[in-house]
């Protein structure tokens, strides 16, 4: 029926984030109809440094599962996307309606606190029904590694159903990877006056490092 409705969501819990620091993406799938939705399926291509919602970054990232509805079933691919069975609606989303994840050995399973590999290309999940007005969310946790300054990672999905009319296409959330530089200079306080002044001693040729809460580099 194309009376049944339905959103898509992305949130993420930190737009800026230091290097190779974790962040959170919520993705919710909701129903804003009063009849169920039936099969649904969501889509959501990973980021490629370079891709068209904006990605750019270096090194790789993994994604761990953190929470997951209890009737919805979570699937990764590391095949192309060329190859994983994406079909497109009549406004040219791309979808995988027409796949069946649990038998499609393009596709691989994952439950919670379980990881999904760097080379992954795309993940999908499956609700049988989604009841009036009801929202199901999954939480991925984002482990990036030797990424830069600057670096930002662009998330967004597409949503459909076998009673919606088109596919429904979320947000993009992004996160970018905060520039921040150490100015100044080294000098031995002699004195013990917390501040730079006559009788202290200056330093030549010291690396300074700026580290986060887990002393890891970041800058």
């Amino acid at each position: 029926s194309n009376l049944a409705g339905s959103k898509a969501i992305k949130s993420i819990d930190k737009n800026l984030v230091d290097r190779n620091e974790e962040f959170t993406i919520t993705s919710t799938i909701g129903n804003t109809s009063q009849e169920n939705l039936k099969n649904v399926k969501s889509l959501e291509i990973l980021p490629v440094s370079g891709d068209t919602n904006g990605s750019l970054f270096t090194g790789n990232f993994t994604l761990k599962v953190l929470d997951l509805a209890d009737n919805q079933n979570l699937y990764y691919t590391t095949n192309s996307i060329n190859n994983i069975g994406i079909t497109q609606d009549k406004y040219g989303k791309n979808t995988i309606k027409e796949v069946n994840l649990a038998n499609d050995s393009r596709w691989i399973k994952v439950t919670e606190n379980e990881t999904i590999p760097a080379n992954a290309t795309a993940i999908a999940s499956q609700i049988d029904i989604v009841a009036p007005y009801a929202n199901l969310s999954y939480k991925l946790q984002i482990i990036p590694k030797n990424n830069a300054q600057g670096n930002m990672y662009a998330f967004t999905m597409n949503v459909t159903s076998d009673n919606l009319a088109q596919a429904v296409k979320s947000n993009t959330v992004v996160a970018t990877v905060t520039t921040r530089n150490i100015e100044g200079f080294a000098f031995i306080d002699n004195n013990r006056n917390n501040i730079y002044d006559n009788g202290d001693t200056l330093l030549k040729n010291n690396v300074v490092k700026l580290l986060n809460g887990n002393g890891t580099q970041i800058t």
